[in-house]
């Protein structure tokens, strides 16, 4: 699946008016992407959590869930499907969709979970997000299930925001490990 989109956003300050556009191509990845993605990966997870937690619980996080033997195993997993966005060759977004068993407030055996989702600071704000979540929908769709669900960190307003955008509902919670800290996910589920 390779998709490319035109993705912009007007801008204003105080000088001039302008606008970004960006040449936007999601694909699935393969596991020659783990390199690239491992490094990508922890950049946009640290640029999103690390004010937010202490520097061992991000640290643990990181080298469990970004290590390059990870991004290799995940990459050439069937039940794991990743979506890479890039512009100008440059990885902007990602997407990773995982089949398997939903906790119990997702009421839905076919369920897939969209386990993460990730845009470059430097790509928000540009419908880069909203065409990388077409993109989830559609492979979603794809892959026959009508039931997409996700958690999402209870202090991340923005994503929540975003995820209500998208048609998701909060169904319930879960705890999520972040290295010793247990923290609280809210789960949210969008049928399609």
């Amino acid at each position: 699946m390779i998709r490319t989109v035109q993705a912009s956003n007007r801008l204003a300050n105080s000088q001039a008016e302008g606008s970004i556009h960006i040449s936007l191509t999601i694909r699935r990845g393969v596991v020659s992407d783990a390199p690239e993605l491992s490094v990508f990966a922890e950049r946009c997870y640290r640029d999103t959590f690390a004010s937010a937690n202490t520097t061992a619980d991000l640290e643990a996080f990181v080298a469990a869930t970004y290590s390059l033997t990870l991004q290799e195993t995940e990459l050439a997993n069937a039940a794991i499907i990743t979506l890479l966005g890039h512009a100008n060759e440059s990885p902007i977004a990602f997407a990773q969709l995982r089949l398997g068993t939903p906790p119990e407030c997702v009421d839905a055996n076919d369920s897939i979970e969209l386990q993460r989702f990730y845009v470059c600071r430097a790509a928000q704000g540009c419908g880069v997000a909203n065409e990388l979540m077409a993109a989830v929908v559609s492979t979603v769709r794809a892959l026959r299930s009508n039931v997409l669900w996700l958690g999402v960190w209870e202090h991340n307003a923005r994503a929540m925001a975003f995820y209500r955008r998208h048609g998701f509902a909060d169904v319930g919670s879960h705890v999520f490990r972040m290295g010793s800290d247990g923290q609280i996910d809210r789960i949210d589920v969008r049928t399609l």
